[in-house]
């Protein structure tokens, strides 16, 4: 039961986030010139294509999250410490960590993860989407927010790149480093 409210409320936020994004979106940018989303802006996409998209892309999310947590059971490693833990969940044995950079990891396993850490990412960079979004409408309408921004371009895009890494690698430890502690306290 508890899993099923985790489902709903994860996947709740998912399509508030993503909704609030595509409102901020169409604020900042009516005619989507400003859209800084590679896909959009290659493809030269309208509201109809985005929409359709973000829906596409909301489902695959939430099947991704549904998936994830009803698969839990691959997490069930006996295992003496976090790092060999890792190890184990993604190649089934304690290899070196320069071997692991180079080795591919079982497929199974490695979707599950991913079913429930990129939802989760994707809430954490929506927010940020939305806060972005919102201050680009707020330059359109005042002076004081453009001065901000002509100072702070430079490190938007970078900025952007950083955000998706960090928040994917704590989003990441936070899944594995609770599924672990959750193993190893049931085996005390």
């Amino acid at each position: 039961m508890i899993e099923k409210q985790k489902i709903y409320k994860l996947s709740l936020l998912i399509i508030i986030t993503r909704v609030l994004d595509g409102v901020t979106t169409y604020l900042a940018s009516p005619d989507l010139k400003r859209e800084q989303n590679p896909i959009i802006k290659y493809f030269d996409l309208g509201w109809s294509s985005v929409l359709l998209l973000g829906l596409l892309f909301v489902s695959l999310t939430v099947f991704l999250l549904v998936y994830g947590y009803k698969n839990q059971y691959v997490f069930k490693i006996n295992s003496s410490n976090f790092k060999e833990y890792i190890f184990y969940f993604f190649f089934g044995k304690k290899i070196p960590f320069a071997l692991a950079i180079l080795s591919i990891p079982k497929l199974k396993p490695t979707i599950i993860f991913l079913g429930l850490v990129f939802p989760i990412s994707l809430i954490y960079y929506s927010y940020f989407l939305i806060i972005n979004n919102t201050f680009m409408f707020l330059t359109d309408v005042s002076d004081f927010f453009q001065q901000i921004y002509i100072q702070i371009y430079f490190i938007f895009q970078p900025l952007y790149i950083i955000m998706i890494f960090f928040v994917s690698i704590l989003a990441s430890y936070q899944v594995l480093y609770q599924q672990y502690r959750c193993r190893s306290l049931s085996k005390s």
